[in-house]
């Protein structure tokens, strides 16, 4: 199977390339693989550091949630764009000049009360 001869790097950027909307939800790939890493990312600090469990079906619900509002979301500011014109690519955080000050942000939304809370870091 490719799956298991892909190395990291190349595995990424296949699903994050990805625009095949042959799923149950009819949400490009790219959107859904993307949505689901980051929850499975920031559940996998709560349980780590806050010792918060989360159940299954909402993180589920906020990852199709997610990928649902970003589709919507793209579809309405680049209606012109087909996603598969789209090109992806590894990028790598660099410092800024030091000249600059760099802030770094974050953001949470409640999947069932629809709150919302951003913070940031300069």
């Amino acid at each position: 199977m490719r799956f298991f001869s892909l190395d990291v790097s190349e595995w990424l950027m296949e699903n994050i390339s990805s625009v095949s909307t042959s799923n149950p939800y009819k949400l490009a790939w790219n959107l859904l693989f993307s949505s689901c890493s980051w929850q499975i990312w920031k559940i996998h600090n709560d349980c780590v550091f806050a010792n918060i469990n989360h159940d299954p079906s909402i993180v589920l619900s906020r990852c199709l949630s997610w990928a649902t509002n970003y589709a919507n979301l793209y579809h309405l500011h680049c209606p012109n764009v087909a996603p598969h014109r789209l090109s992806s690519q590894l990028l790598q955080w660099q410092p800024p000049p030091s000249s600059w000050i760099c802030l770094h942000t974050d953001g949470t939304v409640n999947a069932v009360s629809g709150l919302g809370t951003i913070g940031g870091v300069l």
